[in-house]
C-alpha cells in the first residue's frame, strides 16, 4: 500500500517533533532549532500539528511517562523504523491506532507551543 506522504518530507519532520518527548529540557535554541527544521517542510503549522498528534506522539509519547525515558535524541533511522511499525500497527490493527489518536492529543509536550508560535 503506497504512503499517503512522501518519506523524504516526513522523516525530518518525525525526527524533529519525536525531540519533544525526550526526557530533557528545552530552551530557546532548541526551540529555534526545531522550528527551523519544521519550516524547511512542506507543511504548515495546522498541518505539523496533526503529524505531532496523530503519528508522532502515539509512537514517542509514553517516553515521557516511562521512568527511564530516553533523553538522547534518536537517530533518523530508529524513527523510520518506529514510524514504519506504526503506520503498519495502524493498518494491521485499526482498533489500537484509534485508541491512541484519542490519548495522544493528552500527550502534546508543552515545548510544542513555543516552537508552533515560531512558526507562524
Amino acid at each position: 500500500m503506497p504512503l499517503p506522504f512522501d518519506m523524504r518530507d516526513r522523516l525530518p519532520v518525525w525526527t524533529a517533533l519525536s525531540e519533544l518527548f525526550l526526557d530533557s529540557s528545552f530552551d530557546e535554541a532548541d526551540h529555534r532549532r526545531i522550528a527551523d527544521v519544521l519550516r524547511r517542510s512542506p507543511y504548515r503549522r495546522e498541518a505539523l500539528q496533526d503529524i505531532l498528534r496523530n503519528e508522532v506522539a502515539p509512537v514517542f509519547g509514553t517516553n515521557l511517562y516511562s521512568i527511564a525515558g530516553e533523553w538522547e535524541r534518536w537517530c533518523e533511522d530508529e524513527v523510520r523504523q518506529l514510524m514504519e511499525r506504526w503506520i503498519e500497527t495502524q493498518s494491521a490493527r485499526a482498533w489500537r491506532a484509534r485508541i491512541w489518536r484519542i490519548i495522544a492529543p493528552r500527550m502534546i509536550p508543552n515545548d510544542w507551543y513555543p516552537i508552533a508560535d515560531l512558526l507562524e
